[in-house]
């Protein structure tokens, strides 16, 4: 089994992701992670999933609050991504970037390629995940494509 787990993780090295920060919160308390975990679904309804840990600081607030943010990164916005990814930093997350609230108070990222505001419609257990599918309420987007995107434990840019 340990085989199937070391090819595994080799393999899901080189999955080209989009880098994303996950956000959510209310008047009293505000959470961000990032994820590369993050897909469409659909687009009728317009729907996504995001896969957390369990063990996640968000997925505990996720789980009784059903709005979030997919802030999906900008490649100027690799220091938002490392903050976001430390453990430990809880609010100092929101340090780092330009954050603003929604009237609900869930934060999104200022400057992202695209803010896609979510309200959870489905929650899946999976092992250490859970996995959120989510309708999508509004988004905010750029103009111009120009995505973090994370290979082999790096960071990098996609180039036409």
């Amino acid at each position: 089994m340990t085989t199937i787990n070391n090819k595994s993780i080799q393999a899901f090295r080189r999955l080209t992701a989009g880098v994303s920060v996950i956000s959510a919160g209310n008047k009293s308390e505000r959470y961000a992670m990032t994820a590369s975990s993050v897909t469409s679904v659909s687009m009728e309804p317009a729907s996504l999933l995001v896969c957390i840990n369990k063990e996640a600081e968000i997925n505990h607030f996720l789980s009784s609050h059903d709005q979030f943010c997919v802030n999906l990164l900008d490649r100027s916005q690799e220091d938002v991504s490392n903050t976001c990814a430390t453990p430990g930093l809880s609010d100092k997350r929101f340090e780092t970037g330009k954050w603003q609230e929604t009237a609900i108070h869930t934060p999104y990222l200022e400057g992202a390629q695209a803010n896609i505001f979510c309200q959870t419609d489905k929650q899946v257990n999976y092992a250490s995940h859970n996995i959120y599918i989510a309708k999508v309420i509004n988004v905010i987007h750029s103009d111009t494509v120009n995505p973090l995107v994370y290979l082999n434990s790096a960071y990098g840019q996609f180039q036409k």
